[in-house]
């Protein structure tokens, strides 16, 4: 697995959404067009993106973040970055994941976090 951060909407980014949110990516994209971001990107062993989490810069009550895996299986490394920075927040947390992922679902709770349709909550 080879890790890289970038600032910028990538077609590879663009493509997972659209495979990990069929129907449902337009606003998922949306987001990336119209805030800054930073974006930890995960690449598997052939060099295809597999999964990513960015962090968005916005100018409300709450900070945001999208976390995606390409199966659901979310990397150790994941793991780590999700609870330092639901731990260590300034100001409540939404992040937009899929609530299919039961060890998510288990996660939030135990980090504290609510579900929310579609999002996890931080307060």
């Amino acid at each position: 697995m080879r890790r890289e951060y970038t600032t910028e909407l990538l077609p590879e980014m663009i493509d997972l959404i659209e495979w990990h949110l069929p129907g449902r990516s337009k606003d998922t994209i949306s987001c990336y067009q119209m805030w800054d971001h930073e974006t930890l990107l995960y690449y598997d062993e052939e060099g295809n993106l597999d999964a990513m989490i960015s962090y968005f810069f916005v100018d409300f009550p709450f900070d945001m973040m999208i976390v995606m895996q390409r199966n659901n299986k979310f990397y150790k490394d994941m793991w780590k970055v999700l609870r330092d920075t639901t731990q260590n927040r300034v100001k409540p947390i939404r992040i937009m994941s899929d609530p299919n992922n039961k060890v998510l679902v288990r996660k939030t709770k135990q980090y504290g976090g609510e579900w929310h349709q579609d999002e996890l909550w931080w307060y």
